[in-house]
């Protein structure tokens, strides 16, 4: 598998700790990788950088010293970074080959005609066999969102929905929520919850329950064919 995440850097990552969760999710999905595995790590802004060259997964203190190093730029620019990756990705051949894009707002270059996002997704993401996911961060009283373009990007690019992941919840929720969409880039929301499957109605039953519980009369012990004679005066009197 080949993996490719481009995390945003843009200021508005530097409030709270928006930039530390998008960290930690990224070094959680390269924790998944086996050895053999490729990953590629990026960074941007309006500008993309590539922090890490497409390379086998087992360096994970490089890859660690790569991510830490990612520092807060200018504004945010998603097709450059999405142009990237599909660079690093095409490097290699492989059956999976998978993007993650992590971010915390809307893109400024969306109304340029030059980047057709929509072309990008079909053109080289599906023509390349490359899925891409999306993972949304935000904190209370953000106001330059838009994880509803985020959403339709996964859906071009046959991934996981992105997901919003507030700072009150810890860091494990994006890890997790960001190593999900690794493992299952083609599924749906991954954190979904099981249905239990729905029972029939029971049939009404006509039946008559007795209140009064049925008596049953033990056999004696010196005669088993003679039963014995209750001390109920009311059982003498059925008998």
């Amino acid at each position: 598998m080949a993996l490719a995440i481009a995390i945003d850097r843009s200021g508005s990552m530097s409030i709270g700790e928006k930039m530390t969760l998008a960290k930690q999710a990224a070094l959680a999905s390269a924790q998944l990788l086996a050895p053999d595995d490729f990953i590629a790590i990026l960074s941007f802004d309006t500008l993309t950088e590539v922090n890490y060259q497409l390379a086998h997964a087992g360096a994970l203190d490089l890859i660690t010293r790569k991510v830490e190093g990612i520092t807060i730029g200018g504004g945010t620019a998603f097709y450059n970074a999405l142009v990237e990756a599909t660079n690093q990705l095409e490097r290699v051949r492989l059956a999976a080959r998978h993007v993650i894009l992590i971010t915390d707002g809307a893109t400024q270059d969306r109304g340029d005609p030059r980047n057709d996002y929509r072309a990008l997704l079909r053109e080289r993401f599906n023509a390349e066999n490359i899925t891409l996911s999306t993972v949304f961060i935000s904190v209370e009283g953000d106001l330059d969102q838009d994880p509803g373009f985020l959403r339709q990007l996964a859906q071009l690019g046959g991934g996981s929905r992105s997901s919003r992941a507030p700072e009150p919840r810890s860091r494990r929720w994006s890890s997790r929520r960001c190593a999900e969409s690794l493992e299952s880039p083609k599924g749906s929301r991954a954190a979904s919850p099981r249905r239990r499957p729905m029972r029939a109605p029971r049939r009404p039953t006509n039946r008559r329950r007795s209140r009064s519980p049925t008596i049953r009369l033990r056999p004696s012990r010196r005669n088993p064919r003679k039963r014995r004679r209750s001390r109920n005066p009311i059982i003498r009197r059925r008998r």
